[in-house]
């Protein structure tokens, strides 16, 4: 308004001659958070925003993958439905962007710690196994037997020397098996046996000044021999350690050197299973 009778229709809103810019701000996110993507080229990590002026064109490129919180995630799509993971955005007014990215299928899979494919010295042997997912209840079977819960089950306790197959199933629904995994190991609590042992001349015509030669029978039936020494002493402080070979089935045999006249040598046989059980035949 000029005056009572007089006024402006066309008022300058900017100053005469001159180009006002209109600014936008772009605001990128994503599902998970932290992806790393390109905006014209230019390395971003969501959340991300910039001003733009209006009607700028940005190029947005997000990844195929990426991982997060050691999970790998694919793309998918963009929240307003656009499946492309490169697109053109026109900023001509505030926009925001969220890329969704979706975890990649993780099969179920149970493993498990304990027991171990091995030998086992004791009769309790801790039960322990892990589940990569969510699990509804998981079960385990000893040598056949019916499945029973294993949740509150630490240790499988009394076990009888022999081989053993364990099976934990996980089920990840009231109704759905699920996965499983089996293993088998050993328990063996007892030690070797030796028997027979025999003492006689290395040659048929010869004394056991000149020699002897050490036969004994050794035998282990759950786990298997380790290894079986002659161990052997003319003064009972120093002992000399041979190690015996196996002739055939399970006889083994070691070598006692010459020695004078009279000399009172004193012999033992030590044996050894594979879970470590030792046995010493008498002197």
């Amino acid at each position: 308004i000029i005056s009572e009778t007089d006024q402006d229709n066309y008022p300058l809103m900017t100053p005469y001659g001159t180009n006002v810019s209109i600014s936008h701000t772009l605001t990128v996110e994503s599902v998970p958070s932290g992806v790393t993507f390109t905006a014209e080229n230019m390395l971003c990590t969501a959340p991300w925003s910039k001003a733009y002026n209006q009607t700028t064109l940005v190029t947005l490129t997000m990844p195929e993958s990426y991982i997060y919180e050691e999970k790998n995630y694919t793309w998918t799509r963009w929240d307003d439905g656009n499946t492309n993971r490169t697109r053109t955005v026109t900023v001509d007014k505030y926009t925001e962007l969220t890329a969704i990215f979706t975890i990649e299928y993780e099969p179920p899979e149970i493993v498990v710690l304990s027991p171990e494919n091995k030998t086992y010295s004791v009769t309790d042997v801790p039960l322990e196994y892990t589940v990569n997912i969510p699990f509804y209840v998981t079960t385990y079977s000893l040598d056949g037997q019916p499945f029973v819960d294993a949740e509150n089950v630490t240790a499988l306790s009394g076990l009888a020397d022999g081989t053993h197959e364990l099976t934990v199933i996980a089920n990840f629904t009231d109704s759905d098996v699920g996965e499983s995994a089996t293993v088998w190991f050993t328990v063996d609590t007892a030690p070797p046996t030796i028997a027979n042992v025999t003492l006689l001349p290395l040659t048929v015509n010869g004394s056991l000044e000149d020699g002897a030669k050490v036969n004994a029978t050794v035998t282990d039936t759950v786990s298997g021999l380790n290894q079986v020494t002659l161990n052997y002493t003319t003064d009972n402080e120093t002992w000399v350690t041979t190690e015996m070979a196996k002739l055939e089935a399970d006889i083994w045999n070691g070598t006692i050197p010459g020695f004078p006249h009279a000399t009172n040598v004193t012999y033992i046989i030590v044996a050894e299973d594979m879970a470590g059980n030792p046995i010493t035949s008498e002197e």
